[in-house]
Formats: C-alpha cells, sequence, structure tokens
C-alpha cells in the first residue's frame, strides 16, 4: 500500500475517532433546584379608621309639660268671681275658651282667660309659656310688679313679641280671684302708647261679682 494511501486510511480513522468522540460526550445533567415554598405575606393591616369628631349635638330633652292645664269647661268671669262691663265702643266674643274684649279696629285687645297655675307666683312664671301661642318671640321687658285688682292680689308683667308679622307690646295683669286670672293686653308697638289710656279704663272696670250688676246690659251679663 503506498504511503499516500495509508496516509488516507490514517486520517480517515483519526475523523471517525474524533467524531465518535464527540457524539459519546454528553451534556452535564441539569442540576437539580430544590422546589422553594413560598413564604406567605401578611397583609397588609387596614388603615385606621379617622376618629370622629367629637359629637356637638345637644341630649333631647322630654316635651314640656303643657303650659295651660285643663279646666272643667270655658273660661267664664263668672268662676273667676269676677265681672268686666264691655268699653263703649269695643265689642267682645269668645275664642278658644277664653273672653276677647276688642277696641276698634281691634286696637287694643283685652284677652282673659284662666292662669297656667293657680298659685300667683307660678302663674307669673308660667306666662310667658302660655301666651306663646298669642305672641310669638314672648320677651319679658319689664319684671312682674305687685298691685291689686278688685281688691285681688295681682301682678303686672310687660313685654314684647310678634303677632300676625307685627311688632307688638303687651301687658299682662295676673290676678289671684276665685281663680287665677289673666288679662292679657296686646297692641302693636306704633300704637301702644296712644291706646294706654283705653286699656287702664277697662283695668279699672274689673270688679267682684258680689257689686251690683243688675244694670250690665244682657249681651255684657251672657259673657259673664
Amino acid at each position: 500500500m503506498s504511503s499516500s494511501r495509508v496516509e488516507l486510511v490514517v486520517a480517515a480513522m483519526a475523523t471517525v475517532l474524533l467524531f465518535t468522540a464527540c457524539s459519546s460526550t454528553r451534556a452535564p445533567a441539569p442540576r437539580a433546584v430544590a422546589a422553594t415554598t413560598p413564604v406567605p405575606v401578611a397583609a397588609p393591616a387596614p388603615a385606621a379608621a379617622p376618629l370622629a369628631p367629637p359629637s356637638m349635638a345637644v341630649e333631647p330633652t322630654a316635651p314640656a309639660a303643657p303650659a295651660v292645664r285643663p279646666a272643667p269647661g270655658p273660661f267664664t268671669l263668672a268662676k273667676a268671681g269676677l265681672t268686666a262691663p264691655t268699653p263703649r265702643g269695643w265689642k267682645t266674643t269668645r275664642r278658644n275658651g277664653e273672653l276677647v274684649y276688642e277696641g276698634p279696629m281691634r286696637v287694643p285687645s283685652v284677652a282673659v282667660f284662666e292662669a297656667a297655675r293657680p298659685s300667683l307666683d307660678d302663674a307669673v312664671g308660667a306666662l310667658p309659656n302660655q301666651i306663646a301661642g298669642a305672641v310669638s318671640g314672648v320677651r319679658v321687658t319689664r319684671a312682674a310688679q305687685r298691685t291689686t285688682v278688685a281688691g285681688y292680689d295681682a301682678y303686672v308683667v310687660e313685654g314684647t313679641g310678634r303677632a300676625e308679622g307685627f311688632p307688638m307690646r303687651w301687658r299682662a295683669t295676673v290676678v289671684e280671684a276665685e281663680r287665677t286670672t289673666v288679662l292679657l293686653a296686646l297692641a302693636p308697638s306704633m300704637f301702644w302708647g296712644s291706646r294706654q289710656g283705653a286699656i287702664r279704663s277697662f283695668k279699672q272696670g274689673v270688679r267682684r261679682t258680689d257689686v251690683q250688676t243688675a244694670s250690665l246690659p244682657a249681651r255684657e251679663a251672657s259673657m259673664r
């Protein structure tokens, strides 16, 4: 065999051996990675609710007792042991269980009704609440002053308020008669000064029922 052919054979064999070596060489097996258990992460705590501001509400109070005590029937002056003639030019009507004397054009008016309390002092204390149905925004401007009416002990209280949308002035005379009685004189503020004579005249006309009343007109006697 010639040398060149030998070289070719040797080269061929060397190529086969090299290919075989390369084929038998395996890639290293991948390293097994140990599985890791995920560590649970605690959820963030919810944000604290903002503190509510301190309440400014006022605790509800029990409703006040009715200002006017129940009466056994419509108020009459006779039950109180009083009588009051209707001044000339005035008219007398009954309204919601009370007597109302009204001057010309309803100025002034004097409502006569039973006091909310039998005691004179208690009746004066309850007066603002009692007249609140007729006068809104009641305000006392002159504290109670003692006087007498028809020989009975009495107090006079003055104040302001509003009625039918008009600023008003009022004077209440609380009389400790057979039944404690209120004489509530009322007039618009602009007419108050000019009606004082009529109000005083009405008050001076109030008498005890034991005074002779036979000469009173039948209409006035029926209103007692």
